[in-house]
Formats: C-alpha cells, sequence, structure tokens
C-alpha cells in the first residue's frame, strides 16, 4: 500500500491518499485525471481534472448497488482544482447508476485521450478498487471475480471489502450488460484493445501463480 501507484490498464492506476499528492509520481506516468473516493474527497493539486465521491470504507456504503441516496453528496466533476471551483460546490440528489456511471466516463474519456487517470481512495485497497472493477467489467466480458484477479495482478494488495464485493455481483448480475451497451454506444468500439490486454494480464497472473505455487512444492 505505500509503494506507489499501480498500473493496471495504459491510463489507469491505483493508489492511496499519499500517490495522489505526489506530483513527480504523477508527472511520471502521465496523469492528468484524479477521480478520488474517500470521506473527505476534494481537488488537491492545480492543474488536474477531478472527480470526487465522498464515501466511506464500510460493507453498508453504496457504490454501485444504489436506486437513490437519502442525502445530498457533493461532486467536483471534470472540473481544474480552482479555489473559484471549491467555492461552487455541486450539490445533488443522485441516481447510484447515474453517479457509477460518471465514474466510468471520467475514466473512459481520459483514456481514450491517451492520458492518465489515477484512482485512490486512503489506501488503495477498497473503495477504489471497486469502482476500477467495475469499470473493467465495463470494457471486457469479464465477471467481477477475474476483474478483480486482473486488478490484483497490477496490485496486490486489492482487496474490497465484503459489501462491496456483493456489490460487484449484483452489477454483474442485474447491470453490466446495459453499462457495456450504453458504452459501445456513447463511444463506438474501444480503440483501445483492453479486452485482448485484460486477458493477456489474467493469463500471465495465472501462470505465474501457478509457477510459484511450483516452486514451493518443489522447495518444501
Amino acid at each position: 500500500m505505500g509503494n506507489g501507484m499501480n498500473k493496471i490498464l495504459p491510463g489507469l492506476y491505483i493508489g492511496n491518499f499519499k500517490d495522489a499528492r505526489d506530483a513527480e509520481q504523477l508527472s511520471k506516468n502521465k496523469v492528468t485525471h484524479i477521480l478520488s473516493i474517500h470521506d473527505s474527497a476534494r481537488p488537491m493539486l492545480e492543474g488536474i481534472k477531478y472527480l470526487c465521491i465522498p464515501a466511506a470504507d464500510s460493507p453498508s456504503q453504496n457504490l454501485i448497488g444504489i436506486t437513490t441516496l437519502k442525502r445530498p453528496y457533493q461532486v467536483y466533476t471534470l472540473c481544474d482544482s480552482s479555489l473559484t471551483y471549491r467555492r461552487n460546490l455541486s450539490c445533488i440528489l443522485a441516481v447510484g447508476t447515474r453517479h457509477f456511471k460518471e465514474s466510468i466516463r471520467f475514466i473512459h474519456e481520459c483514456r481514450l485521450r491517451g492520458e492518465g487517470c489515477l484512482v485512490h481512495c486512503l489506501a488503495g485497497v477498497s473503495r477504489s478498487v471497486t469502482l476500477v472493477v467495475a469499470y473493467v467489467m465495463t470494457i471486457t466480458d469479464f465477471g467481477w471475480e477475474d476483474a478483480l484477479h486482473m486488478v490484483r495482478a497490477g496490485r496486490s494488495c486489492a482487496n474490497p471489502n465484503l459489501g462491496f464485493q456483493k456489490q460487484l455481483q449484483e452489477f454483474e448480475k442485474n447491470e453490466v450488460h446495459q453499462f457495456r451497451q450504453w458504452l459501445k454506444e456513447e463511444y463506438g468500439e474501444n480503440p483501445l484493445k483492453d479486452a485482448e490486454e485484460a486477458k493477456n494480464i489474467l493469463a500471465t497472473a495465472g501462470v505465474l501463480k501457478y509457477l510459484t505455487l511450483l516452486r514451493r512444492l518443489v522447495d518444501s
């Protein structure tokens, strides 16, 4: 969790709160967009586009499977981290699927421009991973478990809490097909070849896991 942000796919990274403030690391990875999801998410650096989602790392926190929110939340959508914007927060009562769709849109449009997007929470383990897993499910034909394994190939500490895992299961069962169709209608065929890239990552991770197990058996 403290070894810097990790690349999941070209232009897509997961990290922690510290990584999101590390200008040198952001520049090195050509990160121009940050999706920040934690209890006090807000823009931190000038010259970065932000989507900030206040959310707790609690099994009862709805990230995907919600129908409506009982209270307004603050969202900085595709904004520069200017003081003017910080004084003009957008407080809305939103439908959960729209909230999640904005996360996918934010990540995808950044990557289509050839730029880098960092998705982070406090530790880069649960909340941020949940959003990235759901994004991977949307741009591939992976179910939630394969998508999580693929993310773990890039960030071994990835581990959504049990409540978020349940929401990913529900997303796979009830919504991901509609989201895939929406993404295709909105942006056309994906030029990034993500499905092929993700399968290669998952296959390589499986081979490495097998070789590691084999070595342990030989050494024992």
